[in-house]
């Protein structure tokens, strides 16, 4: 059972870093045409490189790509399979990336193989994907959606992964303590992911709303690095008697005045004491979406925009009502059944309700920013009034955090009351 240092309240001792990449610096000459990778060895170091290296997170940049472009702002090296095949001292342009058969297609380079990796050999080297520079190195495997598509991941150390993160998470100008609580989250939500979701794929987290909103090394500010560096290493625990365990730390824009479980989600364990919602929070009155005026949508749009979405749905043909069949003490719906034409039901979660139209739905169903809402029938449509808050509402509210902030709360204040029962350990 892994231990970890409690930071407030006990006794601190200074933090280790984590462990990263160390990458020697190597200077290779670069090869033009056909390079083929050692096809033994390649196997063993693809499934090296498919495991998760301390203190490195798996970012998924890209998915089901047919093109991409990258490159190296400074000195770099190119693997194929585990196996450098080409590098230099001098920066590598951004070009073209492609897949074609067996063949990696870079430029004017055709590389052999499976796995590619590009991976700075200085200090402080950045590589590029798309026009947008990211810290760490960018792998590029076959994905399993069709010939010559692939995924693009960053491995990158986890403190300046969250450096990216929090400065798309939060505005610029908030408060540093409010940046601090957000930075401990975010934390403990990446290593859930990695130690969780990790284990069973090729990457740990999404760069976009899936998981978290992460921009790279060009949008990492003074007071992101600064909030990731004053809490470095902190992480949620919660358990007793030395058994502590971190937790999937959600959280959302604006809770709209009470935070939701987070069984509304997914199903949750023990461990997860502190996702059981019911926080009152006032805090978030600043957003313009702590209250949001009705939201129209027509029947047939949103049988579309879920039939695209589940099998399940699409084989009722029909939408005629819906009913909650959970929801929780304060009207939140979390659990809804579809019932078709003929009286067939199905039951999905409230929020993919949201999800899906925010994904298929008409312009107007974007205005729809949260399922804390009463559900009306008002015919051929549904009316989604009495809205409250921006997002799934569970665990920290980042506009409560922002509120308390400004009130004198410290972070480690503010992340105990959006998840009670938990408390603030440092990573061994």
């Amino acid at each position: 059972m892994r231990r970890w240092r409690r930071v407030f309240g006990f006794a601190r001792r200074r933090a280790r870093p984590l462990m990263g990449v160390v990458i020697g610096v190597i200077s290779l000459t670069v090869i033009g045409g056909v390079i083929s990778s050692c096809r033994d060895r390649g196997k063993l170091e693809e499934a090296v490189q498919l495991a998760p290296s301390p203190g490195v997170i798996r970012v998924r940049l890209r998915e089901q790509a047919t093109s991409a472009s990258a490159g190296a702002a400074g000195p770099y090296r190119l693997l194929v399979d585990g196996v450098a095949v080409a590098g230099s001292s001098a920066p590598l342009a951004a070009a073209p990336l492609e897949r074609r058969g067996e063949y990696w297609i870079l430029g004017g380079t055709s590389v052999a193989g499976r796995l590619l990796r590009i991976e700075p050999t200085s200090a402080g080297g950045l590589v590029e994907c798309d026009g947008r520079p990211y810290r760490g190195a960018l792998v590029v495997r076959p994905s399993d959606a069709g010939p010559d598509r692939f995924d693009v991941d960053n491995h990158v150390g986890l403190e300046a992964y969250l450096a990216g993160v929090l400065a798309r998470e939060l505005p610029h100008g908030w408060h540093e303590e409010a940046y601090k609580s957000q930075a401990v989250a975010a934390r403990t939500y990446a290593l859930y992911e990695m130690r969780h979701d990790g284990r069973r794929r090729s990457f740990d987290v999404y760069a976009d709303q899936r998981s978290q909103v992460y921009g790279g090394a060009s949008d990492e500010t003074a007071k992101s690095l600064d909030a990731v560096r004053q809490t470095r290493g902190q992480v949620l625990v919660v358990g007793t008697g030395g058994a502590d365990h971190i937790f999937k730390a959600y959280y959302s824009s604006c809770c709209g005045g009470m935070t939701n479980p987070a069984d509304g989600l997914e199903p949750q364990d023990e461990a997860a004491r502190p996702l059981a919602g019911g926080v009152p929070c006032t805090d978030c009155a600043r957003s313009a979406r702590y209250r949001w005026p009705a939201v129209n949508v027509s029947k047939a749009d949103v049988y579309q925009a879920l039939a695209r979405c589940y099998t399940q749905v699409a084989l009722l043909g029909g939408l005629r009502e819906i009913r909650v069949r959970n929801a929780t003490g304060w009207g939140r719906a979390e659990l809804i059944e579809l019932v078709s034409p003929d009286g067939r039901t199905s039951r999905i979660r409230a929020d993919d309700l949201r999800l899906a139209l925010l994904r298929f739905g008409p312009p107007g169903a974007r205005e729809l920013y949260s399922m804390n809402c009463t559900i009306r029938d008002s015919g051929d449509g549904l009316v989604f009034e009495n809205g409250r808050g921006f997002g799934h509402g569970v665990g920290l509210c980042q506009y409560g955090a922002q509120g308390k902030a400004l009130r004198g709360m410290r972070y480690h204040e503010i992340l105990y009351a959006y998840y009670p029962g938990a408390r603030i350990a440092q990573m061994q």
